[in-house]
């Protein structure tokens, strides 16, 4: 029935609610690898669907904004972080989505000419908007290693605030991160801050001071009773 009910729409408008139920239904195929960013892209994408057969303007031209400040973003996130293929990874991801955006708005366009399309686009705005923050100030992660046991075992799914940081927020002691080697930016790291500007940090026989205090770890897990001079005495020299 909604899709009978789309004969009437203009065919901007027609060719991009069919789209979005196609790329909704490829967001539900990719779950099983990125369930959380998959999800998010198939609820967005099946909103608009909605809306443009629900003839809400709103649908079409906030769901193109959406797609154009998330690309924006997600674009530049990896060309911030430069290695081998982050160019055209945000090449790929630019090209599409912002075909994609032409697309809604054009549709918008046939929208506002339709003589029975709603009035209020307050419902869309809202849950779009929603949808919108939600994508573009998290990131999904995948826990690397071993190396936060037992706060975090390998495999754990992380979803990661990427936005506050940029917006000014300070880091604190006890902040678990996520972040790219710098030695080698295409491994990501996850690690726990015990350390922010102006503190002295000292480990001793696996024991972490700072500024000269013992600092309580009821987290750490040693494996063996071996010291490694460099990682469990440091500086040591």
């Amino acid at each position: 029935a909604m899709i009978s009910s789309t004969r009437g729409l203009g065919s901007n408008a027609r060719a991009s609610f069919y789209l979005a139920l196609i790329l909704g239904a490829l967001c539900l195929l990719l779950a099983f690898l990125r369930p959380v960013t998959s999800m998010v892209a198939a609820a967005l994408n099946f909103a608009i669907a909605w809306g443009i057969h629900k003839r809400h303007v709103g649908a079409a031209l906030f769901g193109a904004g959406v797609i154009l400040v998330g690309t924006t973003v997600k674009a530049a996130s990896l060309l911030a972080n430069p290695q081998a293929g982050t160019v055209t990874a945000a090449v790929v991801l630019a090209i599409p989505c912002a075909a994609w955006t032409w697309m809604l708005v054009r549709a918008a366009f046939d929208l506002r000419k339709d003589p029975g399309r709603a009035t209020r686009d307050w419902p869309w705005f809202t849950f779009l908007g929603v949808v919108a923050l939600f994508w573009i100030c998290t990131e999904p992660y995948s826990m690397p290693s071993v190396s936060m046991e037992k706060t975090l075992l390998a495999g754990d799914c992380l979803l990661v605030d990427t936005i506050s940081i940029s917006l000014g927020r300070d880091l604190h002691r006890g902040d678990i991160v996520v972040f790219h080697y710098p030695v080698n930016p295409s491994e990501v790291f996850v690690k726990r801050v015990v350390g922010i500007p102006g503190d002295r940090l000292r480990l001793l026989h696996k024991l972490l001071f700072r500024n000269g205090a013992m600092v309580n770890e009821p987290y750490a897990s040693h494996a063996s009773t071996y010291e490694d001079t460099y990682r469990d005495n440091f500086p040591a020299g």
